[in-house]
């Protein structure tokens, strides 16, 4: 398999450990990585047990994501879950840091854009597409649409994740998702934007 290119692992019943995919570092040459029905990881900074005895055969440690990732330099697409569990800091850092090339990233499922603030000092530099199923943020009211506050605090965490975007997508219909990317689209657009105002 060193030479495989385009993987997908679909696991609807979450039966496969996160760290069952740390042997996925050694294809190098894997272009495409589709896992986000599958992995779901319980991070840890520490292997520490006791904090958590229910936990400890699943904790995937910063040293499991150097692991994992740090051989995928080839990667230009990756789907995985936007469900992790613990401190998810260091997968996050781990793919940002070695993952190089990748251009498109997909999260499945909901994804919370700071609670916790999940891509603090995380930075996607050659990331152009963006598919997420559906955005969430903790703190916006149901009825949001005057909170402009709220939607440039999410335009500016989009931006710091990944600075070169060129498209974001919404797969859900929910109305807080399609907000986001809307504005986000307006803002990235500016000349579209002012010629719908006149």
């Amino acid at each position: 398999m060193s030479q495989l290119q385009y993987l997908e692992i679909v696991d609807f019943d979450h039966s496969i450990l996160a760290r069952s995919f740390i042997p996925l570092g050694s294809l190098s040459q894997l272009k495409s990585l589709k896992i986000g029905t599958s992995f779901f990881a319980y991070c840890s900074l520490e292997e520490n047990p006791e904090d958590d005895p229910d936990f400890a055969h699943e904790i995937f440690l910063s040293v499991d994501s150097y692991n994992m990732f740090s051989g995928l330099t080839a990667l230009e697409h990756l789907s995985i879950s936007a469900h992790q569990y613990g401190h998810p800091g260091h997968l996050w850092r781990s793919i940002s840091a070695y993952c190089s090339r990748l251009s498109s990233l997909e999260f499945v499922g909901e994804l919370d854009l700071w609670s916790p603030a999940p891509f603090d000092a995380v930075k996607f530099n050659s990331l152009t597409d963006l598919t997420i199923d559906e955005l969430r943020v903790t703190d916006m009211a149901d009825d949001w649409a005057v909170d402009h506050m709220a939607t440039c605090r999410a335009i500016r965490v989009i931006d710091n994740f990944a600075p070169k975007l060129q498209r974001l997508q919404c797969t859900t219909k929910s109305y807080i998702s399609q907000q986001i990317c809307t504005d986000w689209t307006e803002v990235h657009t500016p000349e579209d934007f002012f010629q719908d105002q006149d």
